[in-house]
């Protein structure tokens, strides 16, 4: 998703997850995660992240991968110099 958003030529088959809202985390990762059908037909997973440092306030700066798109689906993602700070901590 970030490749995607940042025009990436590098990209991975995973997609950090650091919150799940209305669902649990693990409800989430047993169709979605590493080794699932998902996985094995996509070549993408979901890797839920249970230790993350992000910036301070980070909240208020995601960027809407797809707004409007989906009904019951809201992906955000962190701003670049977010995503930077966190990738370096």
């Amino acid at each position: 998703m970030i490749a995607e958003l940042y025009d990436f030529t590098r990209v991975t088959g995973d997609v950090d997850v650091l919150h799940v809202q209305g669902s649990t985390a693990v409800a989430l990762a047993t169709p979605a995660g590493k080794g699932s059908d998902l996985h094995g037909r996509h070549k993408v997973y979901l890797d839920l992240v249970t230790i993350a440092s992000v910036p301070e306030h980070y909240q208020e700066r995601l960027v809407d991968l797809f707004p409007g798109e989906f009904l019951k689906l809201r992906l955000l993602a962190l701003e670049k110099h977010d995503l930077v700070l966190a990738k370096l901590a």
